[in-house]
Protein backbone atom coordinates (compact mmCIF):
# COMPACT_ATOMS: atom_id res chain seq x y z
CA UNK A 1 0.00 0.00 0.00
CA UNK A 2 1.63 3.41 -0.92
CA UNK A 3 0.24 6.52 0.67
CA UNK A 4 0.92 10.49 -1.45
CA UNK A 5 1.84 12.97 1.56
CA UNK A 6 2.36 15.78 -0.67
CA UNK A 7 1.26 17.87 -3.02
CA UNK A 8 4.11 17.45 -5.92
CA UNK A 9 2.91 13.87 -7.29
CA UNK A 10 -0.56 13.30 -9.20
CA UNK A 11 0.37 10.40 -10.87
CA UNK A 12 2.83 7.28 -10.29
CA UNK A 13 3.59 4.54 -12.03
CA UNK A 14 6.24 0.94 -11.10
CA UNK A 15 9.06 0.90 -13.41
CA UNK A 16 10.96 -2.30 -13.29
CA UNK A 17 14.50 -2.41 -14.41
CA UNK A 18 14.36 -5.71 -16.51
CA UNK A 19 11.20 -7.87 -16.14
CA UNK A 20 10.97 -11.78 -17.25
CA UNK A 21 8.43 -14.21 -17.51
CA UNK A 22 8.26 -15.37 -14.18
CA UNK A 23 7.58 -11.63 -12.60
CA UNK A 24 3.87 -10.40 -12.76
CA UNK A 25 3.62 -7.24 -10.90
CA UNK A 26 1.14 -4.62 -12.73
CA UNK A 27 3.03 -1.13 -13.42
CA UNK A 28 -0.44 0.46 -14.84
CA UNK A 29 -0.24 4.52 -13.88
CA UNK A 30 -1.86 5.57 -11.42
CA UNK A 31 -3.99 9.05 -11.24
CA UNK A 32 -3.86 10.15 -8.01
CA UNK A 33 -4.70 13.09 -5.87
CA UNK A 34 -2.32 15.08 -3.01
CA UNK A 35 -2.68 12.70 0.30
CA UNK A 36 -4.31 9.79 -1.43
CA UNK A 37 -3.24 5.72 -1.47
CA UNK A 38 -2.12 3.54 -4.13
CA UNK A 39 -1.82 -0.11 -4.44
CA UNK A 40 0.56 -2.70 -6.93
CA UNK A 41 -0.46 -6.38 -6.89
CA UNK A 42 1.45 -9.24 -8.70
CA UNK A 43 3.40 -11.94 -7.79
CA UNK A 44 7.48 -11.58 -7.97
CA UNK A 45 9.47 -14.89 -7.38
CA UNK A 46 12.41 -13.26 -6.15
CA UNK A 47 13.53 -9.47 -5.61
CA UNK A 48 13.52 -7.11 -8.13
CA UNK A 49 14.51 -3.80 -8.70
CA UNK A 50 12.32 -0.82 -9.46
CA UNK A 51 11.72 2.63 -9.18
CA UNK A 52 8.59 4.77 -9.49
CA UNK A 53 7.90 7.32 -12.01
CA UNK A 54 5.92 10.50 -10.70
CA UNK A 55 4.13 12.84 -13.18
CA UNK A 56 5.42 11.61 -16.35
CA UNK A 57 9.03 12.69 -15.65
CA UNK A 58 10.36 12.30 -11.99
CA UNK A 59 11.87 8.99 -10.77
CA UNK A 60 12.61 7.69 -7.44
CA UNK A 61 15.11 6.81 -5.86
CA UNK A 62 16.13 2.93 -6.55
CA UNK A 63 14.67 0.19 -4.61
CA UNK A 64 13.13 -3.27 -3.87
CA UNK A 65 10.09 -4.91 -4.08
CA UNK A 66 9.97 -8.58 -3.15
CA UNK A 67 6.78 -11.39 -2.17
CA UNK A 68 4.58 -9.99 0.67
CA UNK A 69 3.13 -6.67 1.78
CA UNK A 70 4.69 -3.38 2.55
CA UNK A 71 3.87 -0.38 3.06
CA UNK A 72 5.51 3.04 1.47
CA UNK A 73 5.30 6.86 2.00
CA UNK A 74 5.59 9.57 -1.20
CA UNK A 75 6.83 12.41 1.17
CA UNK A 76 8.14 14.65 -1.82
CA UNK A 77 9.87 14.32 -5.60
CA UNK A 78 13.13 14.53 -3.32
CA UNK A 79 12.83 12.66 -0.76
CA UNK A 80 14.26 9.12 -0.37
CA UNK A 81 11.50 6.53 -1.22
CA UNK A 82 12.03 3.61 1.93
CA UNK A 83 10.09 0.11 1.39
CA UNK A 84 9.72 -2.08 4.60
CA UNK A 85 10.58 -5.41 2.73
CA UNK A 86 14.15 -6.81 4.09
CA UNK A 87 16.57 -6.63 1.67
CA UNK A 88 15.52 -2.99 0.86
CA UNK A 89 16.38 -1.94 3.58
CA UNK A 90 19.72 -3.87 3.36
CA UNK A 91 20.30 -2.08 0.32
CA UNK A 92 19.55 1.20 1.47
CA UNK A 93 22.17 0.29 4.58
CA UNK A 94 24.80 -0.56 1.92
CA UNK A 95 24.47 1.42 -0.37
CA UNK A 96 23.30 5.35 1.15
CA UNK A 97 27.05 5.92 2.02
CA UNK A 98 28.39 5.29 -1.55
CA UNK A 99 25.51 7.56 -3.03
CA UNK A 100 26.46 10.56 -0.41
CA UNK A 101 29.99 10.15 -1.88
CA UNK A 102 29.25 9.84 -5.47
CA UNK A 103 27.19 12.69 -5.05
CA UNK A 104 29.73 14.86 -3.73
CA UNK A 105 32.20 13.75 -7.16
CA UNK A 106 29.36 14.06 -9.16
CA UNK A 107 28.94 18.27 -7.92
CA UNK A 108 32.93 18.15 -8.15
CA UNK A 109 32.42 17.17 -11.48
CA UNK A 110 29.55 19.60 -12.72
CA UNK A 111 31.40 22.21 -11.10
CA UNK A 112 34.84 21.45 -13.16
CA UNK A 113 31.98 21.34 -16.30
CA UNK A 114 30.90 24.54 -16.20
CA UNK A 115 34.22 26.33 -15.23
CA UNK A 116 35.67 24.89 -18.38
CA UNK A 117 32.92 26.69 -20.56
CA UNK A 118 34.30 30.02 -19.58
CA UNK A 119 37.79 29.53 -21.02
CA UNK A 120 39.36 30.28 -23.71
CA UNK A 121 42.86 29.78 -23.30
CA UNK A 122 43.25 26.70 -25.08
CA UNK A 123 46.43 24.90 -23.39
CA UNK A 124 44.70 25.75 -20.45
CA UNK A 125 41.39 24.41 -21.08
CA UNK A 126 43.42 21.47 -22.59
CA UNK A 127 44.62 20.98 -18.67
CA UNK A 128 40.85 21.50 -17.21
CA UNK A 129 39.71 18.42 -19.63
CA UNK A 130 42.43 16.50 -18.37
CA UNK A 131 41.66 17.00 -14.92
CA UNK A 132 38.22 16.07 -15.49
CA UNK A 133 39.21 13.08 -17.05
CA UNK A 134 40.78 11.89 -14.17
CA UNK A 135 37.84 12.84 -11.81
CA UNK A 136 35.88 10.87 -14.03
CA UNK A 137 38.05 7.82 -13.87
CA UNK A 138 38.65 7.97 -10.45
CA UNK A 139 35.04 8.35 -9.76
CA UNK A 140 34.13 4.94 -12.02
CA UNK A 141 37.42 3.20 -10.17
CA UNK A 142 35.80 4.01 -6.70
CA UNK A 143 31.96 2.63 -8.18
CA UNK A 144 33.72 -0.62 -9.61
CA UNK A 145 36.23 -1.08 -6.59
CA UNK A 146 33.15 -1.00 -3.87
CA UNK A 147 30.97 -2.89 -5.64
CA UNK A 148 33.27 -5.23 -6.56
CA UNK A 149 34.28 -5.73 -2.73
CA UNK A 150 30.31 -5.70 -1.72
CA UNK A 151 29.95 -8.88 -4.04
CA UNK A 152 33.06 -10.63 -2.91
CA UNK A 153 31.21 -10.62 0.72
CA UNK A 154 27.58 -11.18 -0.53
CA UNK A 155 27.65 -13.47 -2.63
CA UNK A 156 24.46 -15.23 -2.15
CA UNK A 157 22.34 -11.52 -2.19
CA UNK A 158 20.06 -10.97 -4.73
CA UNK A 159 21.46 -7.34 -4.51
CA UNK A 160 24.86 -8.34 -5.65
CA UNK A 161 23.55 -9.96 -8.76
CA UNK A 162 21.46 -6.61 -9.15
CA UNK A 163 24.14 -4.62 -9.02
CA UNK A 164 26.02 -6.85 -11.32
CA UNK A 165 23.59 -6.27 -14.08
CA UNK A 166 23.73 -2.41 -13.42
CA UNK A 167 27.36 -2.13 -14.23
CA UNK A 168 27.48 -4.27 -16.84
CA UNK A 169 24.81 -2.26 -18.72
CA UNK A 170 26.43 0.79 -17.56
CA UNK A 171 30.45 0.28 -18.34
CA UNK A 172 29.84 -2.68 -20.61
CA UNK A 173 31.95 -6.22 -20.88
CA UNK A 174 35.13 -6.57 -18.58
CA UNK A 175 36.74 -9.63 -17.33
CA UNK A 176 36.34 -8.50 -13.69
CA UNK A 177 32.44 -8.68 -14.11
CA UNK A 178 32.82 -12.18 -15.50
CA UNK A 179 34.93 -12.98 -12.13
CA UNK A 180 32.62 -11.45 -9.89
CA UNK A 181 29.42 -13.01 -11.69
CA UNK A 182 31.53 -16.65 -10.82
CA UNK A 183 31.57 -15.74 -7.38
CA UNK A 184 27.60 -15.84 -6.69
CA UNK A 185 26.17 -18.66 -5.39
CA UNK A 186 24.16 -21.34 -7.93
CA UNK A 187 20.69 -20.64 -6.76
CA UNK A 188 21.54 -16.52 -7.50
CA UNK A 189 23.27 -17.32 -11.19
CA UNK A 190 20.42 -19.87 -11.82
CA UNK A 191 17.17 -17.53 -11.88
CA UNK A 192 16.70 -15.76 -14.82
CA UNK A 193 17.66 -12.94 -14.38
CA UNK A 194 21.39 -14.21 -13.53
CA UNK A 195 20.70 -16.40 -16.93
CA UNK A 196 20.67 -12.92 -19.33
CA UNK A 197 23.52 -12.06 -17.37
CA UNK A 198 25.23 -14.49 -18.31
CA UNK A 199 24.45 -14.31 -21.87
CA UNK A 200 25.33 -10.80 -22.00
CA UNK A 201 28.64 -11.72 -20.18
CA UNK A 202 29.60 -14.82 -22.93
CA UNK A 203 28.46 -12.25 -25.27
CA UNK A 204 31.36 -9.66 -24.25
CA UNK A 205 33.48 -12.21 -24.23
CA UNK A 206 33.45 -11.69 -27.99
CA UNK A 207 34.61 -8.30 -28.12
CA UNK A 208 37.58 -8.60 -25.85
CA UNK A 209 41.19 -7.40 -26.50
CA UNK A 210 42.43 -10.01 -28.97
CA UNK A 211 39.83 -11.47 -30.36
CA UNK A 212 38.16 -11.36 -34.14
CA UNK A 213 35.86 -8.17 -34.14
CA UNK A 214 32.30 -9.93 -35.01
CA UNK A 215 31.63 -9.77 -38.62
CA UNK A 216 28.21 -7.79 -38.66
CA UNK A 217 26.24 -6.04 -41.82
CA UNK A 218 24.17 -2.60 -40.75
CA UNK A 219 22.69 -0.07 -42.83
CA UNK A 220 25.47 1.96 -44.90
CA UNK A 221 25.29 5.81 -44.84
CA UNK A 222 26.29 6.00 -48.23
CA UNK A 223 24.72 3.12 -49.87
CA UNK A 224 21.80 3.25 -47.77
CA UNK A 225 21.18 -0.88 -47.83
CA UNK A 226 22.72 -3.11 -45.42
CA UNK A 227 26.03 -4.68 -45.96
CA UNK A 228 28.70 -6.40 -44.17
CA UNK A 229 31.52 -3.27 -42.54
CA UNK A 230 34.74 -3.62 -44.49
CA UNK A 231 37.84 -3.27 -42.95
CA UNK A 232 40.58 -1.25 -45.30
CA UNK A 233 43.54 -0.16 -43.24
CA UNK A 234 46.81 -0.97 -40.95
CA UNK A 235 44.15 0.32 -38.08
CA UNK A 236 40.89 0.55 -37.88
CA UNK A 237 38.49 2.71 -35.13
CA UNK A 238 35.24 1.39 -34.75
CA UNK A 239 33.08 3.77 -32.90
CA UNK A 240 29.87 2.97 -31.31
CA UNK A 241 28.09 6.94 -30.42
CA UNK A 242 24.52 8.05 -31.04
CA UNK A 243 23.20 11.75 -31.76
CA UNK A 244 22.13 12.45 -28.07
CA UNK A 245 25.41 11.13 -26.72
CA UNK A 246 27.38 14.42 -25.43
CA UNK A 247 30.57 12.86 -25.06
CA UNK A 248 29.97 10.85 -28.29
CA UNK A 249 29.85 14.42 -30.42
CA UNK A 250 32.70 16.04 -27.85
CA UNK A 251 35.39 13.36 -29.15
CA UNK A 252 34.47 14.27 -32.99
CA UNK A 253 36.80 17.30 -33.06
CA UNK A 254 39.58 15.66 -31.98
CA UNK A 255 38.83 12.12 -34.22
CA UNK A 256 38.22 14.50 -37.46
CA UNK A 257 42.07 15.45 -36.71
CA UNK A 258 43.26 12.77 -36.79
CA UNK A 259 41.43 11.25 -39.22
CA UNK A 260 42.79 14.02 -41.68
CA UNK A 261 46.85 13.46 -40.99
CA UNK A 262 47.23 9.42 -42.24
CA UNK A 263 46.57 8.05 -45.12
CA UNK A 264 43.02 5.30 -45.33
CA UNK A 265 45.88 2.76 -45.71
CA UNK A 266 47.03 3.27 -42.31
CA UNK A 267 44.13 4.57 -40.26
CA UNK A 268 40.18 4.63 -40.90
CA UNK A 269 37.52 5.47 -38.85
CA UNK A 270 33.98 3.49 -38.68
CA UNK A 271 31.27 4.90 -36.79
CA UNK A 272 28.33 2.39 -35.94
CA UNK A 273 25.60 4.78 -34.18
CA UNK A 274 22.67 3.17 -32.64
CA UNK A 275 19.93 6.16 -33.17
CA UNK A 276 16.58 4.99 -33.07
CA UNK A 277 15.48 7.56 -35.71
CA UNK A 278 17.63 7.45 -39.14
CA UNK A 279 17.00 11.18 -39.94
CA UNK A 280 18.56 12.01 -37.09
CA UNK A 281 21.08 9.73 -37.46
CA UNK A 282 21.69 11.39 -41.22
CA UNK A 283 21.66 14.77 -39.79
CA UNK A 284 23.64 14.80 -37.33
CA UNK A 285 26.23 13.46 -39.60
CA UNK A 286 25.32 16.13 -42.22
CA UNK A 287 25.54 18.70 -39.89
CA UNK A 288 28.75 17.80 -38.04
CA UNK A 289 30.25 17.00 -41.57
CA UNK A 290 31.82 13.51 -40.29
CA UNK A 291 33.86 12.55 -43.03
CA UNK A 292 34.56 8.82 -42.33
CA UNK A 293 32.23 6.04 -42.97
CA UNK A 294 28.82 4.96 -40.97
CA UNK A 295 26.69 2.41 -40.06
CA UNK A 296 23.88 2.37 -38.46
CA UNK A 297 22.61 -0.10 -35.90
CA UNK A 298 18.81 1.21 -35.70
CA UNK A 299 18.18 0.84 -31.76
CA UNK A 300 21.19 -0.89 -31.20
CA UNK A 301 19.82 -4.27 -31.45
CA UNK A 302 23.04 -6.00 -33.05
CA UNK A 303 24.90 -3.37 -30.56
CA UNK A 304 22.85 -4.91 -27.48
CA UNK A 305 23.71 -8.96 -28.85
CA UNK A 306 27.34 -7.30 -28.54
CA UNK A 307 27.03 -6.32 -24.80
CA UNK A 308 27.77 -2.91 -25.40
CA UNK A 309 25.63 -0.55 -23.76
CA UNK A 310 27.70 2.65 -22.63
CA UNK A 311 28.76 5.09 -25.10
CA UNK A 312 31.07 5.65 -26.75
CA UNK A 313 32.40 2.55 -26.51
CA UNK A 314 35.17 2.41 -29.01
CA UNK A 315 37.82 -0.70 -30.89
CA UNK A 316 41.06 -0.18 -32.06
CA UNK A 317 41.39 -3.07 -35.00
CA UNK A 318 44.50 -4.84 -36.74
CA UNK A 319 44.38 -5.08 -40.55
CA UNK A 320 43.47 -8.56 -39.88
CA UNK A 321 40.45 -7.32 -37.93
CA UNK A 322 41.26 -8.39 -34.56
CA UNK A 323 41.34 -6.33 -31.43
CA UNK A 324 44.38 -4.17 -30.37
CA UNK A 325 42.62 -2.10 -27.74
CA UNK A 326 39.53 -1.09 -26.55
CA UNK A 327 38.25 2.05 -25.25
CA UNK A 328 40.97 3.75 -26.72
CA UNK A 329 41.87 7.58 -25.32
CA UNK A 330 42.68 10.00 -27.95
CA UNK A 331 46.10 10.99 -26.17
CA UNK A 332 47.02 6.91 -26.38
CA UNK A 333 45.76 6.35 -29.86
CA UNK A 334 47.65 9.35 -31.72
CA UNK A 335 51.01 7.54 -29.66
CA UNK A 336 50.15 4.28 -31.03
CA UNK A 337 49.62 5.85 -34.59
CA UNK A 338 52.78 7.87 -34.71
Amino acid sequence: MGKILTKEVNKVELIYIMKDSTFNVDNKIISIAGNSSFTFNGFTPYPYAAYFLFNDSVRSNLFFIDSGNTDVSVRGFNEEVALSYKIDAEYRASFLPLMTELKGKSQGFVSGLQALENVMDTALKSKKEDSLRLLIRQNLDFQKNYLRSFIEKNTGSYISLWLLYFDLIRFGYSQKLHEAFRMLTADIKSNPIGKAISTMLVNGLRIEVGRPFPKVELLSFSSREVEPISLRSKFTFIDFWYSNCAPCLAQFPELKKIYSEYSREKFDIIGISVDSDQQLWSKTIANRRIPWTHYLDLGGVVTGELSIFSFPTNFLLDSKGNIVKKDIGMDALKELLK
